[in-house]
């Protein structure tokens, strides 16, 4: 006998990352990156990662901020890129997600996030924007301390409208049978 699942789901995966601990000040822009701020964000993909496997996914939703930048889905970045490998629990174990917005020649919106390998993690979020003599920018990040990923399935109403209808079924037939008897 074969069992379905009860609901297919959609998997959002969410990272918190840790608060920035390095700064470079530029003026212009105004506001600057401080240490109450980090990346953190989600994205959401159609089903869970499988234990040892690399993906460079274009999920299906995203939503991302370093404190001062904003990137989702529905307000797209320029460009996102989003590559991840997973260990033998299908957990995260290793990622690089960069989003980045030129919105104007000079000026440029990033948040990253990598991998959690020993010296060569970084959370970061920059604005550049152009002046006179070049371009000048704040940068806020933290270096070789990544933060955590959690995991959650929401199912997908269709499927779980039919599992209701087939458990209301079921009910239903038991309930006959303990009329007839």
């Amino acid at each position: 006998m074969l069992a379905a699942p009860l609901c297919s789901a959609q998997v959002t995966y969410t990272y918190t990352g840790n608060h920035f601990t390095s700064f470079q000040d530029g003026e212009p822009p105004a506001g600057t990156f401080t240490t109450a701020m980090s990346v953190h964000g989600s994205f959401v993909v159609a089903s869970a990662f499988i234990p040892f496997v690399g993906y460079n996914i274009t999920p299906l939703s995203y939503d991302f901020t370093d404190g001062r930048n904003v990137f989702s889905s529905v307000s797209p970045a320029g460009s996102a890129y989003f590559e991840i490998v997973t260990d033998g629990s299908g957990v995260i174990d290793w990622w690089n997600i960069q989003l980045r917005d030129d919105p104007a020649p000079g000026y440029v919106r990033q948040i990253m996030t990598g991998s959690p390998a020993a010296l060569t993690g970084q959370d970061s979020g920059v604005i550049q924007v152009p002046t006179e003599g070049g371009a000048v920018g704040d940068t806020g990040w933290i270096n070789s301390l990544p933060g955590s990923w959690s995991v959650s399935a929401v199912p997908e109403p269709g499927s779980c409208v039919l599992m209701l209808a087939g458990l209301t079924l079921l009910g239903c037939t038991a309930r006959r049978r303990t009329q007839q008897l």
